[in-house]
């Protein structure tokens, strides 16, 4: 696999990857850099190499930004003039990366710059939308962080945010509709996508507020996140972790009579069959820590 993206690069870019490959020999970064390129392989098959990322990432930024409130928190007492770090700086995207409850947990100064951050992260989402343009949609705020962000604390925060959020939810439904069809597959989907998705609240099969197409990608959508949730049960066992809600929507399934597709309320039956076998007839699962 490796070899033959090696291939890809050298044909395609020939000058960018012999310098990049020069650049990584000189300075003794050939081991470090197999390394990233194997774990970024690994990356999307397995979950203890995706959550070994997570630290090392979150440990990174936490170091950042204790080295921010050290230079400036203690000798500060909320200036009107704060610190501007200029985009690509590890200050500037180790304010975006870091949760706000992280943020709120370092210092009040921490947190101001995390909240203002997020403000204008939002209003130039919200400007955006408010517009034609669809430039940089990889730099947008994903849908995900959004719906956390409507529950922030400062409700001037949550308020933006919430709104922010329903306007992409409707941007992107509008997206979904117009550019799959009825045989579209769930891979073809982005992350953002699918999120929107979720958050539809389909009622049965034949829910007349939305179209066919998105219908259908929303319960496909459903029954792979059953089947991806009963491997995980039966590769963890009784180490399996599961939100509350999320086993109310299983037996929800399983009450509806035919207005679910048939596949899902299968893949249900032995999603719950599972559970029990492992956990004990009707038994909830434990909800994860976080």
């Amino acid at each position: 696999m490796k070899s033959v993206a090696v291939g890809d690069v050298r044909a395609l870019i020939p000058e960018v990857f012999e310098k990049q490959k020069r650049f990584i020999e000189e300075n003794g970064l050939l081991t470090i850099f197999r390394e990233r390129v194997s774990e970024t392989i690994k990356f999307y098959i397995d979950d203890e190499i995706r959550t070994l990322r997570y630290e090392r990432k979150n440990s990174i930024v936490n170091q950042i930004i204790d080295s921010i409130n050290e230079k400036w928190g203690a000798h500060t007492n909320f200036p009107e003039e704060i610190p501007e770090f200029p985009e690509n700086t590890d200050e500037y995207e180790a304010l975006k990366r870091i949760d706000y409850k992280e943020a709120a947990e370092k210092s009040q100064f921490i947190d101001r710059l995390k909240t203002e951050s997020i403000m204008s992260d939002l209003n130039e989402l919200d400007k955006v939308l408010a517009s034609s343009e669809r430039d940089n949609e990889d730099k947008w705020l994903p849908f995900s962080l959004l719906t956390k962000l409507s529950k922030h604390p400062n409700d001037t925060v949550s308020t933006l945010a919430n709104g922010v959020r329903e306007k992409l939810k409707e941007s992107i439904r509008k997206e979904i509709e117009e550019k799959y069809t009825i045989k579209t597959e769930l891979a073809h989907l982005s992350k953002n996508e699918q999120d929107v998705l979720k958050s539809l609240d389909i009622n049965g099969t034949n829910d007349q507020r939305f179209p066919k197409n998105v219908i259908r990608l929303y319960w496909l959508l459903m029954e792979n996140d059953i089947d991806k949730n009963c491997k995980k049960l039966i590769e963890k066992g009784n180490e399996f972790t599961m939100k509350g809600w999320y086993y109310k929507r299983i037996i929800k399934y399983l009450g509806i009579g035919e207005d679910v597709p048939v596949p899902l309320k299968q893949s249900a039956w032995t999603f719950k069959k599972q559970l029990d076998e492992t956990f004990g007839r009707d038994v909830v699962p434990p909800s994860p820590l976080f």
